[in-house]
């Protein structure tokens, strides 16, 4: 099978997410900051996802997990794509999952945000603003970088000195994570797992 008939085969699986196979949108998202370093650049410059996925929902997501999973696709995880270590760089082709769509601040409680893993640090930002708080630490990408990305390639940023970094007790509370499986399971890690 071709790699066009088994994508094409993958969107039909994933039914009405949204995806795109523009050459143009495929090269852009499957690229982040990697191109700072002299040494990954040539490593990394030449890869590319076959399909680029934006889902925005939990239900969404699974059905790309559960596509890729039973087409045998890699999945790659991008975020606002600020990382400069080549994270988001999709490898061997197959789908660059776009978190970008799944955005939401789901709640603000006193000393506590909840947001999804695809929200811009700035509007979580906000949201924690606009009721009388404030983040411990963000980086200075806010503008573009994603939760979800920052706490899977970020270490520090804007607070560290005074709260310390990612890793640090308290930081982050708790995790919900979505296996990669046939069918996906959501995973809750707190305390000292996250």
């Amino acid at each position: 099978m071709t790699s066009q008939m088994l994508v094409e085969e993958f969107r039909r699986d994933i039914g009405h997410v949204s995806s795109t196979v523009d050459a143009r949108e495929i090269r852009q998202k499957s690229h982040d900051f990697h191109w700072y370093s002299p040494v990954l650049t040539p490593q990394l410059e030449n890869c590319m996802a076959d399909i680029v996925v934006r889902p925005q929902s939990e239900e969404e997501i699974a059905a790309v997990v559960r596509a890729a999973v039973k087409h045998r696709m890699s999945l790659t995880l991008r975020g606002g794509g600020t990382g400069n270590y080549g994270q988001s760089v999709p490898l061997k082709g197959g789908v660059l999952l776009d978190m970008t769509g799944f955005n939401k601040v789901v709640a603000v409680e006193r000393g506590h945000i909840r947001v999804q893993g695809g929200s811009v640090i700035l509007k979580a930002l906000e949201a924690a603003l606009a009721s009388r708080q404030q983040l411990m630490m963000y980086p200075s990408t806010m503008r573009s970088a994603t939760i979800g990305g920052y706490l899977a390639g970020g270490f520090a940023g804007i607070g560290s000195v005074r709260h310390g970094i990612i890793r640090d007790s308290g930081m982050i509370e708790s995790l919900r994570i979505m296996t990669i499986e046939e069918s996906p399971r959501i995973v809750t890690l707190s305390g000292d797992d996250t």
